[in-house]
């Protein structure tokens, strides 16, 4: 009998978790507000059952104040994971690598964009195989 172990998708993953998008950022933008994204930057296997997952979070709002406080609960929720299994996914470590900053946006100017930085170690379910 051959295990398998899968990565977990960790974008899906957060956005069942914690209500963020796992989508690119849409079109219509400015009427879906607060609108955070997750983006996955890397990460490692780290040992036969547990990937290390690297992801900034973006978090767009109507103004500054606004987008940080969204981001900051964000934070809070995503920490908050941390010895807990949500829809089959078991969170092992939390790291908030970088706290939430202004971080405007280029292609979207009228709106307030704030950015924070995180690493997610969680268990990858194994699979048995005939």
């Amino acid at each position: 009998m051959r295990q398998l172990v899968p990565a977990i998708d960790i974008e899906k993953a957060f956005s069942e978790a914690i209500g963020v998008s796992a989508t690119p950022v849409p079109a219509n933008l400015g009427e879906t507000l607060p609108y955070t994204c997750v983006f996955t930057t890397g990460g490692t296997r780290s040992d036969i059952i547990c990937d290390m997952h690297s992801m900034d979070l973006d978090t767009w709002d109507e103004t500054w104040a606004k987008a940080m406080a969204r981001a900051c609960e964000l934070v809070g929720l995503l920490t908050g994971l941390e010895g807990s299994t949500v829809n089959g996914v078991s969170y092992a470590r939390v790291l908030i690598t970088g706290l939430p900053y202004a971080n405007p946006d280029p292609d979207r100017p009228d709106l307030a964009r704030v950015t924070f930085s995180a690493q997610v170690i969680t268990h990858a379910p194994v699979i048995s195989v005939d």
